[in-house]
């Protein structure tokens, strides 16, 4: 065949095509016609929880089945959102009832929205489908439902004790402003009540909780909850509850009627507090961090570090090391919590907090982080590190200089969270931040390079007779006072030189890249005395081996212009002056929160220096010669007054109460302004430089560094606190001493155990032995700041908190470690004759966690103790996240979710209607409706397992640069890793999470 002949093949196929299709459409019924728009004829309140409803349909050019349905929402309009998931609150309907329509009629049909929220603006309309799933969608109509009087639901009494009882329930405001009180007593005519307490004007359930304190044993209490509105008032029907037995030593419940706060918001996205860092805590799952965890002196805020949530802090900072928060305590009850952390900025941390938390200071900018810009347009862009200021309440950052600190030396590696070598003074090219006064009005600082004058860096404010005085070195280190913009030179002898290499208070002890310097009591309070040591670097084997101090001097006034010098004296007072303290190696220690008195150590005496001697007085008083052997100071008074300290000595006249004190141990005595000291007790050399949960850390020699301990020069790694009255020290050791029931040494079986001794009657007492078992254990958390310590005792004595990951009462059945109080007997909940040691023990952390629970602080007061738990200790905690709480005296639970800014919180769902089927439809056609279907409701979504959680966690990580996967991995298996195995009894099992 020819190719010609193929050529009416295409035609053939074209008919073929035309005929299939003719054959394919000439079998598809005619399309239904869709609905004609229908008409939302009106929508009317019934009440507060009820609308009735009416419209009109119109089948739209044929008869069939037609269905429809009362669409409704509450953001101002009925239809769903895009993008929105169809579900409460977004959108509601009523049930779809089918009709047999007639082509050409109006069919009218009614229905009842039921269960609607009270004081609510809903918008309505009508929707209609045919067969063919084409729907018509009407006008909108809105209306407001009625007012109504709070409900109740879920009401009921838990942490049932001989003397206090929780009442708990969920109330419905309804849309207004709502106050609630418990009324309580012995019968139905109650007696007693709570302080009311008010709920904000939200829709949806909020969960309350009320203490009920000073109830008898072992008797029954009627109870009802009143809530009131601006439309009226309900009661929740009357309950009975019947109180315990009393019980002796340490009690069921919580002490001093006290409570627990939640502090982090409930719905926090899962987003870990940190725990204080620590080694070889037993089951702690928790992020170890040695950055700041600060309480406000009088317990109304807590500054913490936590993972970054969506809403706030900065995901990246220092890759892996957390996000710095602030909470604070609202007047009405809860806690507001916000990210401090400046966002975008990799190498920033705090390093000191003002007493009230209102100020804080933060370092910011490195070399290797180019992409750091400066946190305020007055600093300097540049390759360094720059202290800034920050009014917490507000988003400023104030550096502390303007002019770059010379990078003259790679940064040290003092912690392993990307700290600063101590080189007794900021070494590296990071500044050291030193304290503060009260306010911190004045900020001290130290750093190696010349930022007054010297090399023409700035300007320099000072006398000519000490302008240009400043060395070039690059080693050297120089001590400076901030105070509102202006910058003050310390280290000026009294000559009126500069002596460049020095530090504040004194330098480390042992190893100095390791060790921190000591600036405790530095600052007076008013900020015009500060105590600085020269100091001089040891090098060896081309090495620093260490510093020396050469001197200790003392600077006042120091933002005043330097006074003249006349005769080796400065010549008005009212000037900035140098005195000399000590030559030579003198060891500063601690100081009067005035100023007025400094102790130091020369050699192995000890001394006393008075900065305002009287007529009859001298500046330097002996507080031990040198034969006593002074090995360290654990703390002074306010007043300077009161001084506890360790010699190995024997110290003449030294009153000990029949007790002997060991020849060349480190034996602990009270000195109280001239007086005779008085003999505590022999302690453990060990006590000075290795405590738990520290022992697996080496320390025996210098050369190791990482000493903590008691009599530590550096706040934070001191075990050992006195309270501001000197009253009464709190300190670590193991050493059996003696204590009420054990005149010849509580067996502490070789572990470490919390002491509290009380000078007004001489006594010293076991806080964490917790019952007559040997060796029950207990620690003190360090802070790891220099500049701040942790409180752990209360400023009158009475009470002591601390860690012990023993079972020192009976309800902490979880094997791992609890945060514990201890109360001296007579006071408090401890009442006379009721302790054991001298005080009753409690437990502070719910003792049933699957992970350990760790202290955070106190306040002075003691009536606020905050800890970090997985426990889940109020109802609105349902996450697995470790979480702050402040357990707090007269606590009282938030009344509704606690609010926050940036951290992600949203507020609770106002509860979904109800329906009523309609009972029949009135139309001009045939037959009836068939039967309604039920509404479909979605499925609660089941909560990912751990597993689930950490897969979907590194699935993200790998989202990330290499630079940063690596960080992302290590914080995701922290988090969502396998459960450790807890040990219970004398067996092993595995707890598994509610």
């Amino acid at each position: 065949m020819s190719i010609g002949a193929r050529k009416p093949v295409l035609p053939v196929i074209a008919v073929c095509c035309v005929l299939v299709g003719w054959f394919a459409w000439s079998a598809v019924p005619a399309l239904a016609v869709a609905p004609e728009a229908s008409v939302l004829e009106s929508a009317v309140a019934q009440g507060s929880t009820v609308v009735s409803l009416k419209g009109e349909l119109s089948p739209g050019g044929g008869s069939g089945p037609l269905t429809y349905q009362f669409d409704y929402n509450t953001n101002g309009t009925c239809s769903v959102v895009k993008g929105s998931p169809e579900e409460p609150p977004f959108q509601q309907s009523t049930p779809s009832p089918s009709v047999e329509v007639v082509e050409g009629k109006q069919d009218q049909v009614t229905a009842e929205a039921q269960g609607l929220e009270p004081n609510e603006a809903y918008t309505f309309c009508l929707v209609a489908t045919n067969a063919s799933s084409e729907a018509s969608v009407s006008n909108e109509i809105t209306v407001q439902t009625g007012d109504q009087a709070p409900s109740f639901s879920e009401v009921a009494v838990t942490n049932i004790t001989s003397s206090e009882a929780t009442v708990g329930a969920e109330v419905y405001p309804h849309g207004e402003v709502t106050t609630y009180r418990v009324e309580y007593g012995p019968s139905n005519a109650y007696g007693s009540s709570t302080p009311e307490a008010s709920i904000s004007a939200q829709h949806g359930p909020a969960g309350i909780q009320a203490q009920l304190t000073g109830l008898t044993p072992n008797s029954e209490y009627h109870y009802r909850i009143v809530a009131t509105n601006s439309t009226g008032s309900e009661q929740s029907p009357d309950g009975t509850f019947t109180t315990g037995e009393t019980v002796a030593v340490g009690g069921q419940g919580l002490p001093d009627s006290r409570a627990f706060e939640m502090v982090t918001p409930p719905n926090n996205e899962d987003a870990n507090v940190y725990i204080p860092k620590a080694m070889e805590a037993n089951n702690s799952e928790g992020i170890r961090s040695n950055y700041l965890f600060q309480v406000a002196s009088d317990g109304s805020a807590v500054a913490y570090i936590g993972d970054a949530t969506l809403g706030g802090g900065n995901g990246e900072a220092g890759r892996g090391i957390g996000s710095q928060f602030l909470a604070k305590h609202l007047a009405n009850g809860g806690w507001i919590t916000k990210s401090i952390q400046p966002a975008g900025v990799f190498a920033t941390h705090y390093q000191g907090f003002s007493s009230d938390l209102s100020v804080g200071v933060l370092v910011s900018g490195e070399s290797n982080e180019p992409e750091d810009l400066p946190l305020s347009e007055e600093a300097l862009d540049g390759d360094y590190r720059l202290l800034y200021a920050r009014a917490t309440s507000e988003d400023a950052y104030r550096p502390l200089f303007t002019k770059a600190v010379t990078p003259n030396r790679p940064s040290g590696g003092f912690g392993d969270n990307g700290g600063v070598s101590q080189l007794g003074a900021g070494a590296g090219n990071e500044p050291v931040f030193a304290g503060g006064s009260n306010g911190f009005s004045d900020l001290l600082f130290e750093a190696n390079d010349a930022l007054l004058g010297g090399d023409g860096v700035l300007e320099t404010e000072l006398e000519s007779d000490v302008k240009g005085e400043i060395a070039k070195g690059e080693n050297e280190n120089y001590l400076y006072d901030s105070a509102q913009g202006h910058l003050s030179l310390i280290d000026v002898s009294p000559e009126g030189r500069v002596l460049p290499g020095a530090t504040f208070g004194a330098p480390p002890i042992g190893n100095p890249t390791r060790n921190p310097p000591n600036f405790g009591g530095a600052i007076s309070a008013d900020g015009n005395r500060v105590y600085w040591s020269s100091i001089e670097t040891l090098y060896g084997e081309g090495k620093i081996a260490g510093e020396r101090p050469t001197g200790l001097y003392l600077r006042e006034n120091p933002g005043e212009s330097q006074s003249p010098v006349v005769n080796g004296r400065c010549s008005v007072p009212r000037d900035a002056c140098t005195v000399p303290v000590s030559g030579g190696e003198a060891q500063y220690w601690a100081s009067a929160a005035d100023g007025r008195y400094a102790f130091y150590t020369e050699g192995e005496g000890l001394y006393r220096f008075n900065a305002e001697p009287e007529a009859n007085q001298v500046s330097r008083e002996v507080v031990a010669d040198p034969s006593a052997g002074v090995v360290g100071v654990l703390g002074v008074s306010s007043d300077g007054e009161s001084l506890y300290f360790v010699a190995k000595g024997i110290l003449a006249g030294a009153s000990s109460e029949g007790a002997k004190t060991v020849e060349g141990e480190p034996n602990l005595y009270l000195w109280r302004d001239g007086a005779a000291p008085v003999f505590i007790g022999t302690l453990s050399g060990g006590d000075g430089s290795e405590v738990q949960p520290f022992s697996g850390i080496p320390s025996q020699e210098p050369s190791d560094g990482y000493f903590y301990g008691d009599w530590q020069p550096g706040l934070g790694h001191r075990t050992s606190r006195v309270t501001g009255s000197g009253g009464s020290v709190v300190f670590m050791s193991s050493q059996s001493l003696s204590v009420p029931g054990y005149p010849h040494g509580y067996p502490t079986s070789g572990n470490d155990e919390v002491y509290v001794y009380e000078a007004g009657s001489n006594s010293l007492f076991c806080a964490s032995c917790g019952s007559t078992r040997g060796g029950a254990s207990g620690y003190l958390p360090i802070g790891w700041d220099d500049s701040y310590m942790p409180q752990w005792v209360s400023e009158d004595g009475d009470r002591v908190f601390f860690d012990s990951g023993s079972s020192l009462v009976p309800q902490a059945t979880d094997g791992n470690q609890n945060v514990y109080e201890w109360e001296r007997e007579g006071s408090g909940t401890c009442t006379t004759g009721s302790g054991v040691n001298g005080g009753c023990v409690f437990l502070l952390s719910g003792g049933t966690s699957e992970s350990a629970s760790w202290l955070i602080g106190a306040s002075e007061s003691g009536d606020d103790v905050f800890l970090a738990t997985r426990a889940q200790l109020v109802p609105e905690d349902q996450n697995e996240a470790f979480d702050l709480y402040d357990v707090r005296v007269e606590g009282v639970k938030p009344v509704t979710p606690p609010l926050c800014t940036g951290s992600g919180c949203q507020g609770v769902p106002s509860p979904p209607p109800t329906f009523a089927t309609p009972p029949s439809v009135t139309f001009d056609g045939v037959g009836n409706f068939t039967a309604p279907t039920s509404p479909v409701v979605k499925a609660k979504t089941k909560s990912l397992s751990r597993a689930q959680k950490l897969s979907d966690a590194l699935k993200q990580c790998r989202k990330k640069s290499k630079r940063k996967r690596g960080s992302c991995e290590t914080q995701a298996r922290k988090h969502y890793g396998p459960l450790k195995k807890a040990r219970k009894g004398s067996g092993t099992v595995v707890k598994r999470r509610k």
